[in-house]
């Protein structure tokens, strides 16, 4: 048995009621919370958001290029994939879609809220600002008060509210502190500071690594120090600043930069690192429906008819610098890193080679390394196709051409070279060929993987397709009653954001050519997870899955469920009360055989009965048929052969008989009249369910002599069933919140008469609850480093190898979470806890077993406050 010391911080947080600024700051969509990286932030911040782990069915996809030693100094570089899956808005970093050069280090900075450590007289002349605007505004047009700079305005009334000790709690970050991500040579993760002590804690901790903070005169964050456990520092220095605004409120800096320009090693050897930057915008859509419950609104002081549902679409664009390692530098060696333009990011640049020197001999490569690249071409689409940028084509301009939005980079081989810069030995690539859509596109999943939806015109999703389990219950009622947005005249369509497998293969990694001429394969899946059923887009398109009966009387011997001429009926029970649709059909006969008239069909009968009450549809069926006798006989109408009829009916709970009488119409007595009776209901799916989706997970690698795949050399393949229950032991970490409410909020509101001399407003009060759905997911972990899906199990079968099977088995647990907090998951999910090993005729050969023995703790709670008061603001915009 291995013994491993475990140690984490325990974030805890508690939203009280429920809060606006949770609103604005805890959920992914907010612009608080929007998480701005530069694409080669990203791509190291991508493996510690989507770890590399059987745990979350992601091989390790690792190529070295070259490793510098001089003394201690030992610095790989290679580079590397993350095979979770490419989403639709993901950039290319600057080796290529999904990958990373593994080589240097940087410490990434995404703010919760406002910065922590903002400066209080920064924050005054700002919100002082925003009051000068709303004041300003007052009075210019008749309509009820609001406007872009609403949600503002309710963070300055909020700010002049607090007391000074209040705020210094709030600058502090003491609720919500910012998020760290860290990445050097060997090692990689998140934290946090404390300015309780001015401590930085790693999240997730699992060794004696030291992170150390440094503050200039102002308070400011300059520069990180990074001990490892072998006695290694590396020093991080701030690089760049974000800045993010829409096109009318300036948001500030929302993350920061900080790359690593210096090692130490023990014995006092060093390693410099050099970058180049170069400025970029990058731009983020979000869209938010705010609604209030039409059943639920009362005007408490004046009888009005505002507008009860508005579609916010926003536009968020960020600038920043980008980074791009140029030179490492030890006292007898130099690597450098050639780059040049690249066509799918604004001034942006690709990796044409690195070349190792030495100090002694520089003009010549000791080894040259290039790579080569092509672009996914996505369509630009028509005039009539869907996609966010062109909401905003005043701000981006040439949105339907742009490079920006149609191209992206993608790594199709690199090579070492001579003497004479020739390819000598050559890594290739092959990928999906399923078309990605633009990077704006509206055709995403509900975790951002394509799903080929392309007729989407917004990034609301349905969300009766995330309701089966609470289908015809109170949610499920409520959402019903939603009103389309205001903005839109005529059929608002949610979007589809199904997954769909297929769609989500999009531009994957498919397999790997060696120098050698040798191949290697991944075959993907979809990943699997028990939990509330999430339908699948061919799922939702064959519909909610129904109870459905039927019976019929013809009063024939003939028919397989009609033998005996006596009465039809058939039996259920139901074990809650139901709505149900009844369907009737009548056939009068056919042209080979004599007809009745439609006043011969009126005898038919039919009747739900439960005990001595029953639901009696004969009089209907009499009114319909005689209706139509009457239109053939008197009006000369078109003859029909058949009538349907159709009435929805509410049954409580209890055991009922569906019967339907026999008559004197049958084929036995010379017609072929026909009485046909469906009964068809929907039960939600209250149980929970495998259910695939959540991006992809590895199925299989196969090792090919060559890419034609003619001869396998060997194979792994990988299963994630429970060996119990034979059933996914997959647990959906980044679980689904698009809908937020908000109870019992209260609106004061005024209308503005600015002709009036002098101008006047005149106020009044509404009651109501409120609902909010988004384009992004509302729940999110941004503490945490959790795949989408996490396996309790995981068993890998290989062939031509001494040991048959290997089964590991993961802590596993469900993320806890409320509807108003963030998402918390255990801090011991994805660390194994044992390992069985089996030979080829599946015999237990030896197991290892893992104990976790001591935890480290240090609690962090976060709070927040809700007033209820002017809560969605944008929802009265259309008033009047």
């Amino acid at each position: 048995m291995r013994k491993i010391i475990l140690s984490f911080i325990l974030m805890l947080f508690v939203l009280e009621n429920y809060s606006q600024d949770a609103e604005t700051a805890i959920v992914n969509r907010s612009i608080d919370l929007l998480k701005i990286e530069t694409p080669n932030e990203a791509s190291f911040n991508k493996f510690i958001d989507n770890p590399v782990s059987i745990y979350s069915g992601t091989p390790d996809i690792n190529i070295p290029i070259y490793t510098l030693h001089e003394g201690m100094i030992e610095i790989p570089i290679n580079i590397r994939y993350n095979s979770s899956g490419i989403k639709v808005d993901e950039e290319a970093s600057w080796i290529g879609l999904g990958w990373n050069l593994n080589v240097g280090g940087v410490i990434t900075r995404n703010s919760i809220g406002l910065f922590d450590k903002e400066k209080s007289p920064d924050l005054e002349k700002y919100y002082t600002n925003v009051m000068n605007v709303f004041n300003d505004d007052l009075y210019k047009v008749d309509y009820i008060v609001e406007g872009p700079w609403s949600l503002d305005t309710r963070k300055a009334f909020s700010w002049y509210l607090r007391e000074p000790q209040f705020r210094k709690v709030i600058d502090e970050g003491r609720y919500k502190p910012d998020i760290f991500y860290y990445s050097y040579p060997g090692g990689a993760g998140k934290f946090i500071i404390d300015y309780r002590d001015n401590n930085a804690y790693i999240l997730d901790r699992n060794d004696n690594t030291k992170i150390e903070i440094y503050t200039d005169a102002s308070n400011r964050l300059y520069q990180f120090k990074i001990t490892t456990p072998n006695g290694i520092i590396h020093y991080f220095d701030f690089f760049s600043s974000t800045l993010l605004h829409d096109p009318v409120v300036y948001r500030g800096v929302t993350s920061e930069t900080y790359t690593l320009t210096k090692s130490i090693y023990p014995n006092g050897q060093k390693v410099n690192y050099y970058y180049d930057s170069i400025v970029c915008n990058r731009y983020n859509a979000s869209h938010v429906i705010q609604t209030t419950e039409p059943e639920t609104t009362k005007h408490i002081n004046e009888e009005m008819n505002p507008s009860k549902s508005e579609l916010s679409k926003t536009l968020s664009i960020s600038s920043n610098e980008e980074f791009y390692l140029t030179k490492i530098e030890t006292t007898n060696n130099l690597v450098t890193f050639e780059t040049s333009q690249r066509l799918d990011q604004l001034n942006g640049k690709k990796l044409d080679k690195i070349k190792i020197l030495s100090k002694n001999a520089p003009a010549t490569p000791v080894f040259e390394y290039k790579f080569n690249y092509d672009y996914l071409q996505a369509d630009a689409g028509g005039t009539d196709s869907y996609y966010w940028a062109k909401d905003f084509s005043n701000q981006i301009p040439n949105h339907h051409t742009s490079d920006i939005f149609l191209k992206r980079l993608r790594l199709l081989s690199f090579s070492f070279l001579d003497k004479n810069s020739q390819p000598v030995q050559t890594y290739r690539f092959f990928y999906n060929n399923n078309k990605l859509p633009r990077k704006d596109s509206y055709a995403k999943d509900y975790w951002g993987y394509s799903n080929n939806q392309n007729q989407n015109a917004t990034l609301i999703p349905d969300m009766e397709n995330l309701m089966w389990h609470e289908y015809g219950l109170d949610n499920h009622n409520r959402y019903k009653k939603i009103q389309k947005p205001a903005i839109y005249s005529g059929t608002f369509n949610y979007a589809l954001r199904a997954t769909d497998f297929e769609s989500s293969k999009s531009g994957i990694l498919e397999g790997i050519q060696y120098p050698t001429g040798g191949y290697t394969e991944f075959i993907y899946e979809p990943n699997t997870f028990i939990d509330y059923k999430i339908p699948t887009l061919e799922e939702v398109k064959n519909g909610f899955p129904s109870t459905k009966m039927s019976i019929y009387d013809d009063n024939s011997f003939f028919a397989p469920d009609d033998l005996y001429p006596s009465n039809k009926n058939k039996f259920f029970t139901l074990d809650k009360e139901v709505t149900m649709t009844i369907s009737l059909l009548l056939t009068r006969g056919y042209p080979n055989r004599s007809k009745l008239t439609w006043a011969d069909m009126a005898e038919f009968k039919a009747y739900i009965n439960q005990g001595p009450s029953k639901i009696d549809l004969s009089e209907e069926l009499k009114n319909l048929c005689y209706s139509q006798h009457i239109q053939e006989t008197n009006y000369g109408a078109i003859k029909k052969d058949e009538l349907k009829f159709e009435k929805r009916i509410t049954l409580n709970k209890g055991g009922y008989i569906i019967v339907d009488l026999p008559d004197r119409f049958g084929e036995q007595h010379g017609g072929e009249a026909k009485i046909q009776l469906g009964a068809e209901y929907a039960y939600p799916m209250k149980d929970k369910v495998e259910s695939p989706g959540a991006g992809l997970r590895i199925k299989e690698i196969n090792f090919y002599n060559s890419p034609s795949k003619t001869e396998r050399l060997k194979y792994t393949h990988y299963t994630y069933a429970d060996p119990l229950t034979g059933k996914s032991s997959g647990i959906l970490h980044n679980k689904l919140q698009f809908i937020k409410h908000y109870r019992d909020t209260y609106d004061f509101l005024g209308k503005c008469y600015p002709n009036y001399s002098p101008p006047a407003t005149e106020s009044f009060s509404i009651q109501s609850d409120k609902i909010e759905i988004s384009g992004d997911n509302l729940l999110s972990n941004p503490y945490g480093s959790m795949p989408n899906v996490g396996y309790t199990f995981v068993k890998e079968i290989n062939k031509d190898t001494s040991i048959g099977q290997i089964l590991h088995r993961f802590n596993n647990q469900e993320p806890e979470y409320t509807e108003y907090s963030i998402r918390l998951d255990s801090p011991l999910n994805g660390k194994e806890s044992e390992i069985q090993y089996y030979n080829s005729k599946e015999e237990l050969l030896r197991k290892e077993s893992y104990n976790y023995l001591k935890k480290i703790e240090h609690y962090h709670f976060g709070l927040d406050f809700y007033d209820r008061i002017n809560t969605l603001p944008l929802i009265y915009k259309n008033s009047g």
